[in-house]
């Protein structure tokens, strides 16, 4: 899986993980080996999960009537728990507000901060799923370091990430409020207290919740993706 060189993802294994080619997550446990309070490396490696990434073209179409309007694309978050679709959404959209499928009438240029490298599951720089003809991205890149270079160097109009929480990822989200460029992202939880109890851990004294002009719920109730509850501002 790391092609010989695991030295090469030593930082992605401090994580528990490693993304290999095709954007397939690879988790990973064992003897973990910490200095000074961090992890150092690991070693005795015991057990694996191989989550397999799939590409669903078409999985958006349902969704971008609610953050499509009048011609822009609103702040979103799409709240889920793992496994029901949220970063198969993220991709499937970015390729329609790319390429301006309908009801999109124009292409709008999209920035994606893929800290994972699971969205676009870039190999040597080149994404491997489709993620639009006008996309960026910035692979296996911090969002809030990504956030902030792309709008310094790219002019995106729309920024799509995944999994935010930290408190960098919110004001990085806040200054690209503040350039005017529309902000699509995901947060792990099952319902909007759990976005609200994040923004109080993380002690930010901003109205962030009000940036959001969409929040999309999503659970496997009815299968991966289903949309248990949509929220206007």
């Amino acid at each position: 899986m790391s092609k010989f060189s695991i030295f090469a993802f030593e930082e992605d294994v401090k994580q528990g993980f490693i993304t290999i080619q095709g954007g397939h997550r690879v988790g990973i446990t064992g003897e973990w080996v910490f200095e000074n309070g961090e992890v150092k490396y690991l070693k005795n490696i015991s057990s694996l999960n191989i989550r397999i990434s799939r590409e669903v073209l078409g999985f958006g179409k349902k969704f971008i009537n609610y953050i499509y309007n009048n011609g822009s694309i609103l702040n979103t978050l799409i709240i889920s728990p793992p496994k029901c679709g949220k970063t198969t959404l993220l991709r499937d959209l970015a390729r329609i507000i790319s390429n301006g499928e309908p009801p999109i009438n124009k292409g709008f240029k999209v920035s994606i901060i893929d800290e994972r490298s699971e969205i676009a599951a870039s190999f040597h720089g080149v994404p491997q799923l489709d993620v639009g003809l006008r996309t960026d991205v910035y692979d296996n890149c911090l969002k809030s370091k990504g956030i902030i270079l792309a709008i310094r160097s790219m002019a995106p109009e729309v920024i799509i990430c995944d999994e935010i929480g930290t408190k960098d990822d919110f004001e990085s989200i806040l200054i690209a409020y503040n350039s005017g460029v529309s902000i699509i992202s995901t947060i792990h939880g099952s319902s909007e207290e759990d976005f609200y109890n994040k923004l109080r851990m993380s002690n930010l004294n901003t109205n962030m919740e009000k940036i959001f002009k969409c929040i999309l719920v999503l659970n496997n109730r009815n299968g991966v993706g289903t949309l248990e509850r949509v929220k206007k501002i």
